[in-house]
């Protein structure tokens, strides 16, 4: 259902705001007078990316989690680690530096642990 989980609270805690954002039909005409309010239109197609990345904004905040791109040496233990503790979403190997550029989403005390175990 719906009103259960993380998905539940966020929809509660704000259902005016995304009664007033969502269901207008005309977005382009509409000036939202409140913050995080996002004008979308479904059947022309408008507002439907910054819905997303608001929602997207609002997942990581309320799961303590962050989007990061992080310089991992290959030869490490470091990318093996992300793999295991963080949601690795792309790797861009850097053959001449030995190195990677990883981009993961992850939790603020895996981070935590990942700055400690690999400093530098």
């Amino acid at each position: 259902p719906v009103g259960s989980g993380l998905l539940g609270t966020l929809i509660s805690s704000s259902h005016s705001k995304a009664e007033r954002g969502l269901w207008h039909p005309h977005p382009r005409r509409y000036s939202p007078t409140e913050p995080n309010v996002v004008p979308v239109s479904a059947l022309r197609g408008h507002g439907l990316q910054e819905l997303k990345a608001e929602l997207d904004a609002a997942v990581l905040k309320a799961t303590r989690r962050q989007i990061l791109t992080l310089r991992v040496r290959l030869a490490g233990a470091q990318l093996s680690w992300l793999y295991k503790e963080a949601t690795v979403q792309e790797v861009d190997v850097i053959p001449e530096d030995g190195a990677a550029d990883v981009r993961v989403i992850i939790s603020d005390s895996a981070y935590g642990k990942f700055r400690k175990l690999f400093p530098g």
